[in-house]
């Protein structure tokens, strides 16, 4: 019995010893989508907790953090801007819109009040101001357009809640409030979206934020309506079409290019939350078939926002794997996040980075716009890879980046054998639940192959020269 003991155990270490060491192999000459960057959909401007407890000075550190590489900052270069949609005065259900909290612009049919915004316009005046690109996008319309006398959504939230024929008025609210933020305060949108998750049946009247379900017929009435009106008006503004809710169907999206908007349509975009990767793959074929910018825009994970270390590490890999996901299997040319508040912890003298920020960073403040993402070939979950290349200068750059979603370490080796023959190893940076963004060191490097470790549970990203 003790033969056997023994000899099971020294199997097993003979079987960690010769443990598979798992090869990626890179290939420059094979490409895929070129990035044009990341974003955010909501830093608290519809609860103002950030300019009201930080200031105005304060909040410009916020978003020097978002949107400059200053001081570890993300980069990030997209701004969705949430407008409000007004909704009944007499009305107190929506949990994200607390009283005086994002106050609707046009708050009923001719009235508008342009004052005492400040508290939630600072980040799209922070977005601006750093150079970001500008999308002015409409979650609802506002109650004195809806059927239902509400602006969180019709009745039963599988109806039209935008009154039929009043589609044109909606579009002059939206077109009036466009020209003032340009007129007025100098933001000038780049991109418009009049509707978002417009084919969900969850927008129903009493719900928690502005929402309306949009048959794909109206919606291409709307888009019409904006188009002519952006054109009549003269405001170099492009379309984003549709914020869809459900990225494991294109059934909505094949309807709209059915009609002669697709021409007219100038960025296909899709929500990250409910997705299959058929659909995704169909998606990613259906933009390039129509040669279309596609973005991901809109993923956040708001439930694990505690402080311990264990919701953290779990909530940057949910990150991790989001983006990976985003932009190998839906091959988005942008990443933008709902609620940039969910990767940090608000604290006495500003805002703490949670692991998830971390995630972000490892893609956003290396790969960068222009980016041009290649083949990576790999097995397993333990070494989900995208690698990516931009010629600056006469020399060019590859970025790897690495997600170790398993519990057990991996030793990886790159095969960089498709690039030129001298490449020099610029920098290693790992983040797991021991390390937040470390400069790592240890890895192998013999001839063409690179051997580096990622921890469990990490997100490993590797910049080299060539």
């Amino acid at each position: 019995m003790k033969r056997i003991i023994l000899f099971l155990i020294l199997t097993g270490l003979c079987a960690i010893a010769e443990a598979e060491v798992k090869q990626v192999k890179i290939d420059p000459g094979k490409k895929f989508q070129t990035l044009q960057g990341y974003g955010q959909g909501n830093m608290e401007q519809t609860t103002p907790v950030w300019y009201k407890r930080y200031g105005k000075a304060g909040v410009e550190k916020i978003a020097d953090t978002l949107y400059t590489l200053k001081n570890d900052g993300l980069g990030l270069n997209i701004c969705r801007y949430p407008m409000p949609a007004a909704d009944d005065p007499n009305h107190n259900h929506m949990r994200r819109l607390p009283k005086m909290a994002n106050k609707p612009f046009e708050y009923e049919d001719g009235k508008f009040n342009w004052d005492g915004h400040e508290d939630v316009l600072w980040l799209g005046k922070g977005a601006a101001d750093r150079g970001a690109i500008m999308w002015a996008s409409w979650y609802g319309i506002p109650y004195w357009l809806s059927t239902s006398g509400c602006a969180a959504g019709s009745k039963d939230g599988k109806s039209n809640n935008l009154i039929a024929g009043k589609e044109k008025r909606f579009i002059k609210h939206v077109m009036d409030v466009l020209i003032h933020f340009r007129d007025q305060w100098g933001i000038e949108f780049d991109y418009v979206a009049p509707i978002n998750e417009p084919e969900a049946d969850w927008w129903k009247a009493g719900g928690g934020q502005p929402g309306s379900h949009v048959s794909a017929e109206q919606a291409v009435i709307l888009y019409r309506e904006l188009y002519d009106s952006l054109k009549k008006q003269k405001y170099d503004a492009k379309l984003i079409a549709y914020d869809a809710a459900y990225t494991n169907t294109t059934e909505y999206l094949k309807e709209l290019l059915k009609t002669d908007l697709k021409d007219k349509l100038d960025v296909f975009g899709c929500h990250q939350y409910i997705t299959e990767i058929a659909s995704m793959q169909e998606w990613a074929a259906i933009a390039k078939k129509h040669k279309k910018p596609l973005w991901m825009t809109e993923w956040g994970d708001w439930v694990n926002v505690k402080k311990n270390n264990a919701n953290q590490t779990k909530q940057m890999m949910l990150y991790a794997n989001k983006l990976h996901e985003s932009f190998e299997i839906l091959q988005s040319n942008a990443w933008i996040m709902w609620e940039a508040g969910f990767i940090f912890n608000a604290e006495e003298g500003g805002l703490e980075k949670r692991k998830s920020y971390w995630a972000i960073a490892h893609y956003s403040r290396h790969v960068r716009p222009g980016f041009t993402r290649v083949e990576a070939i790999y097995k397993g979950d333990d070494c989900k890879t995208t690698a990516w290349t931009k010629k600056e200068e006469g020399k060019a750059k590859l970025v790897i980046v690495s997600v170790n979603a398993t519990d057990s370490l991996c030793d990886v080796e790159y095969d960089l054998s498709q690039l030129a023959k001298k490449n020099s190893l610029l920098q290693i940076r790992q983040s797991s639940s021991e390390k937040n963004y470390e400069l790592s060191g240890k890895n192998e490097s013999s001839g063409n192959i690179l051997k580096v470790t990622l921890p469990k549970y990490s997100v490993t990203t590797v910049e080299i020269e060539y």
